[in-house]
């Protein structure tokens, strides 16, 4: 079986390569040039050098490939414009690409967001709800994910749409992890916002799950785990896990706003990516939580891991990698 991954030097990407790998598949990932590759097994896999945004460079990759996952995507940008540039029109492209040359495909997995979906109102989201993305990477993957529908009478296509992921080598929640360590868990103003979550090793085994199963083709899921987690509670547990002893610093939101804006502002013109910009605050305070129940339905897809067992084994890589 042969496999190829785009975004495979990122977070998640990175470990659905070694899934991937366990589960006997022949696996190429694309990176561009200045890609950084020390994460990956590369005496076991192919690389092609390509900009996935023109991905003519794959057109004889394609040609005997059985399954394509497409994680490459932008999550922080400076540029608006650049949000759909990658995440919508880059897909457009491959998908096209895809349809010319493709001969043998089993399945295109698209790896989206529930940001393309909207902030959940009392009830989770599910699969049927009307999307009213806030940002522009929500809207950009939006587009992306209408871009992937519209190819599939010619491809067999699969959608998976997950909430926050964490895990080793995870980037932003790992600043979370950096407060605990020091007894500091900061809590945003609204206590009662609700989020889902899902570990990178239970995601990537649903998206490998999919790609499988004749039943996914045409269809979208959520994965996350079945509960929805506060900031509070989810902060709590992680400090239960390191064995420390937390404050709490509830950060009320006339600071956030006025962080938020210097720091659009000043990224903006040093042209770099905020951590912390205005749309990124607009998610931060609304909940996202969505229900996995049609994936649990049409698949047989649950979580193995429990979000302390995720958050430990999350830890202890920290720890054994010098993060911490």
């Amino acid at each position: 079986m042969k496999a190829l991954v785009t975004g495979a030097t990122g977070f998640i990407g990175s470990h659905l390569v070694n899934d991937l790998l366990d589960r006997g598949f022949e696996v190429n990932i694309t990176a561009r040039s200045s890609s950084r590759l020390d994460c990956l097994p590369l005496t076991k896999i192919s690389t092609t050098i390509c900009d996935i945004c023109e991905p003519a460079d794959l057109r004889g990759e394609l040609k005997d490939l059985d399954y394509l996952f497409h994680l490459a995507g932008l999550t922080k940008a400076y540029d608006p414009r650049d949000y759909y540039r990658v995440n919508a029109e880059s897909v457009a492209n491959l998908l096209a690409l895809c349809a010319k040359e493709c001969r043998s495909l089993k399945r295109f997995v698209y790896l989206g967001s529930l940001a393309a979906m909207r902030p959940s109102e009392g009830e989770p989201v599910n699969e049927n709800s009307i999307p009213a993305p806030v940002t522009d990477y929500g809207k950009s993957k939006l587009e992306g994910e209408k871009f992937v529908r519209s190819f599939q009478s010619l491809l067999p296509v699969t959608i998976i749409n997950p909430p926050l992921v964490f895990g080793p080598r995870e980037g932003d929640v790992f600043l979370y992890f950096k407060w605990a360590k020091k007894g500091i868990i900061p809590l945003l103003s609204n206590p009662q916002m609700l989020f889902s979550a899902i570990y990178v090793k239970d995601l990537n085994r649903a998206v490998i799950d999919a790609a499988m199963s004749e039943k996914a083709i045409g269809e979208t899921y959520f994965v996350a785990n079945p509960e929805a987690y506060s900031l509070q509670y989810f902060g709590d547990l992680l400090c239960r896990v390191m064995g420390r002893r937390c404050i709490r610093i509830r950060i009320p939101g006339l600071l956030l706003y006025p962080a938020a804006l210097t720091n659009t502002l000043f990224c903006s013109m040093l042209k770099k990516p905020a951590l912390l910009d205005l749309q990124k605050l607009r998610e931060l305070t609304q909940s996202w939580v969505c229900s996995p129940e049609k994936i649990k339905n049409h698949l047989g897809f649950q979580p193995e891991y429990s979000l302390q067992d995720a958050l430990r084994e999350t830890w202890e890589w920290y720890k054994a990698t010098g993060w911490l």
